[in-house]
C-alpha cells in the first residue's frame, strides 16, 4: 500500500490541489481497465499464443499501453490530458503486471 501511494505521488500533477471527485473517478476508471486489459492479455498471450510468462507480460504491457494511447488518439485530447491518463494507465498496468508477479512467478 505504501509503494502504491508513494507511486501515485511520484506521478500526479505538480499541481497542489486536493483530487476532486471526477479526477477520482478518472484515476480509477484508467487504472481499472488497464489493470483489466493487461490481466486479459496475459492469459490471452499465454494460454493462446503459447508465449512464456515473461514474453507474455511484456507484450501484454505493450498492447494495453497501445489501446489507452489509441483510445486518447482518437478522442483527439490535447497532450496534457493524454500525459495524465497514459500515467494512470501504466499505474494499472503496473498494479496487474505485481500482481501476476505475486501470484504466478
Amino acid at each position: 500500500m505504501k509503494f502504491f501511494l508513494v507511486t501515485l505521488v511520484l506521478f500526479s500533477s505538480a499541481n497542489a490541489r486536493a483530487f476532486t471527485h471526477e479526477d477520482e473517478v478518472h484515476l480509477a476508471a484508467h487504472m481499472g481497465m488497464s489493470y483489466a486489459l493487461d490481466t486479459f492479455f496475459y492469459g490471452f498471450n499465454t494460454r493462446v499464443l503459447n508465449l512464456n510468462k515473461t514474453n507474455g507480460e511484456i507484450l501484454a504491457a505493450v498492447e494495453s499501453l497501445g489501446i489507452g494511447f489509441l483510445y486518447k488518439y482518437g478522442e483527439d485530447a490535447d497532450s496534457a490530458s493524454t500525459e495524465k491518463s497514459m500515467l494512470e494507465n501504466t499505474l494499472g498496468v503496473g498494479l496487474s503486471i505485481s500482481t501476476h508477479i505475486v501470484f504466478h512467478f
